[in-house]
C-alpha cells in the first residue's frame, strides 16, 4: 500500500507544476480572447429607415403613413412628444411660424427636411374646416378610424370608444368621453372644439 502511495505522491509532485502551468496558460488565453471580443465589438449603427420608420409606426399609429411622416417624427420627437402636433391643427400659416419657433428654440435639420415636415403636417393636421377636413367630429357616429384621424387618439382608444357607446348608448359630455377606460383625457381636452354628440 505504503508503495502506491509513493508512486502516487511522485506522479503527482511531477504533474502538478505542469497541470498548473497548463491551467494559467488556458486562463491568460481566455483572457486576451474576451479582451479581444470586447476590443473588436462593433459599434451599433443607425437602423436603417426602414427599420425605423415600421417602429415609428408602431409606436405612433395616429400619424398617417405619407411623405415626410418620418422626418416629423424624427425631428418633432427630439425636443418634445409627437403628439404636441396632434393637439394644435393649424393652417399652413400656422404650421409655418410653429417651425421658425422651433427653430428659434434649438430645433436642428436641414431645408428640405424642415421643408417636408410643414408639408406634412399642413396635409394631415389642418386646422379644423381648412383644406378640406372635417370641421367637426361626431363621436356618436364616426368610425374608429375617423376618431384617430380627427381627435389623434391610437387605434386602441377609438376602438375603446367605439365598444363603450356600442355598450353603453351615445355620448352626451365631454365627460362621458372622459370615463371610457384606455382614452387619455387629455387628447380629449386638446380636441373638445371639434367633438359634437
Amino acid at each position: 500500500m505504503s508503495e502506491l502511495r509513493n508512486k502516487w505522491e511522485q506522479l503527482t509532485g511531477k504533474l502538478n507544476p505542469v497541470y498548473l502551468k497548463f491551467t494559467g496558460a488556458i486562463v491568460v488565453a481566455a483572457s486576451c480572447l474576451v479582451a479581444a471580443a470586447v476590443i473588436a465589438e462593433p459599434k451599433p449603427a443607425n437602423p436603417p429607415a426602414a427599420v425605423l420608420a415600421a417602429y415609428q409606426s408602431d409606436e405612433h399609429p395616429e400619424f398617417p403613413a405619407g411623405e415626410g411622416r418620418d422626418v416629423t417624427l424624427r425631428v418633432c420627437s427630439r425636443c418634445h412628444s409627437p403628439n404636441n402636433i396632434l393637439s394644435r391643427p393649424q393652417s399652413r400659416e400656422g404650421w409655418e411660424a410653429t417651425l421658425a419657433k422651433m427653430v428659434d428654440m434649438g430645433a436642428t435639420a436641414s431645408d428640405e427636411d424642415f421643408a417636408k415636415i410643414l408639408d406634412y403636417v399642413s396635409k394631415n393636421f389642418p386646422a379644423p374646416g381648412a383644406g378640406g377636413a372635417t370641421a367637426h367630429v361626431n363621436v356618436n357616429k364616426a368610425a374608429a378610424a375617423d376618431l384617430v384621424k380627427g381627435l389623434g387618439l391610437t387605434e386602441k382608444e377609438a376602438a375603446a370608444l367605439v365598444d363603450y357607446r356600442t355598450k353603453n348608448g351615445d355620448f352626451k359630455a365631454l365627460s362621458d368621453l372622459k370615463k371610457v377606460p384606455d382614452v387619455d383625457g387629455s387628447k380629449i381636452d386638446d380636441k373638445k372644439d371639434i367633438i359634437e354628440f
